[in-house]
């Protein structure tokens, strides 16, 4: 019974192990009939076969259509370490014959191929997509696991950036600007894009081939990034999960799928998100076989080798916070200190936004973009400056002040303004030194006063005051010589000079003489840093009022100052003492000749005097002629008589 029992069991086993084998090679038949004749490769094949016969007219293109084999198609590309059977299907992507002709026949288009040989840059490399596949959905990619689905049409030029430089791409005779297909939609996307991530302000936030923000994540392989590197989470349970899609929420609703992102709300429409997506698209890691590499790769913002302006790298990187004229941010809800602003501007001195730059601000939201964080080069930096110098007013021409062109009235209103903090309400000094001294105003001439209001005083709190007009200088100046006495009349002087004996007027005037000339002049008036006064060709040919404005109005825009605070007794004893140190009586002056050749007198000027008086008269080893004080004070008989005999004991000879 046993015996029987085994026989029926092993009769059994045979007929399963019968049906599973049979089963089995049926399965087998059925797979290699699928993938051999019923794959979508192969009826794309075949029918390509159909069209290449049809498309035969004459004896060549029969014999192509003759000869073309129904195979796999693989093309290994180490280089890339790719393999691409793309052409499996796309069987006629470079017979232009095809492009009349459906997908997946249809030839490629523009003349992309004529430089991509697919046999040696493949499929992929461009247009993404699983490679090794030849079945059509598994093949572009759209299927789980698969990290780089085929690109859409639109955003197909994104991988360019691979092999192409960014002057091959971005110039103006560039890739992405010489539009011969249908891609162009993507060429003006991704160009819009980039110039569109400039203007925003982008790279004040993102680093970008390792120039750039901190406060947001680096860009510069976003287009690598697989869906897996981004949070879906925000999003519907319908929404693709694809990094284009996420991308252009991201640029639209910042906040809706990155709650509690620093990332502001730009206001972009869905034009601006779809081209500042292609632009983040684009940006890719190159190709690492330089066989695939066209032309130099620049990794920087800028296209081509030229060096960016400072106005673009202030735009790249600042103008989302501070704005693209400097006064405020172009992003709602950020505010930041306004950079076009006429006081900062003149307080702060280049080197102070030099450190800023570089460094960044401790407890703000300022990063540094020096070496080490926005790697920022010391020129770029320099470049940027100067940009924000830019927006800084014409400054004040120095020539142009003058204390006699101003208005007092309005002066005090600047003053008090911008002046009265430091220096005091009346000038009496504070923080700043005092203005209203009698002997700062005397030595102070209005050359010195102006030059420290335009330019400041550099390394003191001095700011400079650069954006004023010489009109409201000059009056600001008129104001502080308020504070300074009006000198004495000449004909007060005369008449002390009538009212004293020589004698003690001299005995007088040589204390002060002493005490305000003599450091220039020497101690007997033989000169110094002054003009020599004791030569008999000075004090024997002018007369008393020529020295009266000499003391009381000084020399403009050299070291003399005018002496206004000393009274009428004070300027006749000095007057008195100088006359004591002539060497002999008055001379009796020649009469100038009434009229002259300014041509004639010219030339004689460049050949005989300009070597030491200067070009123009402004001075050099001779003292300055073309002093208004001087040429008020001389007469034409002193002027003819000086260029005639000379100064005795000085450099200046007789003609």
């Amino acid at each position: 019974m046993a015996r029987k029992d085994m026989e029926i069991t092993e009769r059994r086993a045979k007929w399963w192990l019968l049906i599973v084998s049979l089963g089995t090679l049926a399965v087998l038949l059925a797979a290699a009939v699928r993938e051999n004749w019923l794959a979508d490769w192969y009826q794309f094949q075949r029918a390509y076969t159909r069209v290449l016969k049809e498309k035969a007219t004459n004896e060549r293109g029969q014999a192509v259509a003759d000869r073309f084999r129904v195979q796999i198609n693989q093309n290994v590309l180490p280089g890339l370490g790719r393999t691409d059977r793309c052409t499996t299907c796309h069987t006629g992507a470079d017979d232009p014959r095809m492009a009349d002709q459906p997908q997946p026949f249809r030839a490629h288009p523009g003349r992309y191929l004529q430089a991509h040989d697919p046999s040696r840059f493949g499929c992929t490399i461009c247009h993404q997509g699983q490679g090794l596949a030849t079945e059509m959905g598994d093949a572009h990619g759209r299927v789980a696991h698969w990290d780089y689905p085929m690109l859409e049409r639109r955003f197909m030029k994104t991988t360019c950036t691979r092999c192409h430089s960014e002057a091959d791409l971005y110039g103006a005779s560039g890739l992405l600007t010489q539009a011969d297909d249908s891609s162009s939609e993507t060429a003006g996307l991704i160009v819009a894009g980039k110039a569109l991530a400039e203007e925003k302000g982008c790279f004040g936030c993102h680093a970008l081939n390792g120039k750039g923000g901190t406060l947001g994540p680096d860009i510069t392989r976003v287009g690598d990034k697989t869906r897996h590197e981004f949070d879906f989470s925000h999003l519907g349970k319908g929404a693709p999960r694809d990094v284009t899609y996420w991308l252009m929420v991201h640029f639209l609703e910042p906040e809706a799928i990155s709650p509690g992102t620093v990332m502001p709300d730009l206001g972009l429409g869905a034009e601006e998100a779809d081209a500042l997506t292609a632009y983040m698209l684009s940006l890719r890691e190159k190709v690492k076989s330089a066989d695939y590499r066209a032309g130099t790769l620049q990794e920087s913002h800028t296209t081509g080798t030229e060096a960016i302006s400072g106005q673009d790298l202030y735009q790249m990187n600042c103008s989302s916070c501070h704005g693209l004229d400097g006064r405020s941010s172009e992003v709602p809800g950020i505010r930041t200190p306004a950079l076009n602003n006429e006081d900062a501007l003149a307080t702060a001195d280049d080197n102070f936004y030099r450190f800023i730059i570089a460094e960044g601000r401790t407890g703000t939201a300022m990063p540094g973009w020096g070496p080490g964080k926005g790697n920022l080069t010391r020129e770029e930096i320099d470049r940027i400056v100067g940009h924000i110098r830019g927006w800084e007013p014409r400054k004040a021409r120095v020539s142009e002040v003058r204390s006699q062109a101003g208005d007092p009235l309005t002066g005090r209103t600047l003053y008090r303004g911008l002046c009265g903090n430091c220096h005091g309400r009346n000038g009496q000094g504070g923080i700043g030194n005092a203005l209203n001294s009698l002997t700062f105003l005397a030595i102070a001439s209005d050359r010195f006063l102006a030059e420290a209001i335009v330019h400041g005083r550099p390394g003191t709190a001095m700011a400079s005051w650069g954006h004023l007009t010489s009109q409201s200088v000059s009056d600001i100046l008129a104001y502080i010589r308020n504070w300074q006495p009006a000198p004495p009349s000449f004909k007060a002087v005369r008449a002390s000079l009538r009212a004293y004996s020589p004698s003690e007027n001299a005995r007088v005037g040589q204390a002060l003489y002493r005490g305000n000339c003599a450091v220039c002049h020497g101690q007997t008036g033989a000169g110094g840093i002054g003009t020599r006064l004791n030569s008999p060709d000075v004090l024997r040919v002018v007369d008393d009022e020529y020295l009266y404005r000499a003391v009381v109005e000084g020399r403009p825009s050299t070291a003399m100052p005018g002496l206004r605070h000393l009274s009428a007794d004070q300027v006749g004893a000095l007057i008195a003492y100088l006359r004591s140190l002539e060497p002999g009586p008055r001379y009796r002056l020649t009469a100038a000749p009434s009229t002259g050749d300014y041509g004639l007198g010219e030339v004689h000027y460049r050949v005989s005097c300009q070597g030491c008086h200067g070009e123009e008269g402004i001075g050099g080893v001779g003292p300055q002629l073309v002093n208004r004080a001087f040429l008020q004070a001389a007469s034409d008989d002193m002027l003819f008589y000086w260029i005639a005999k000379g100064r005795t004991g000085t450099a200046m000879k007789g003609f």
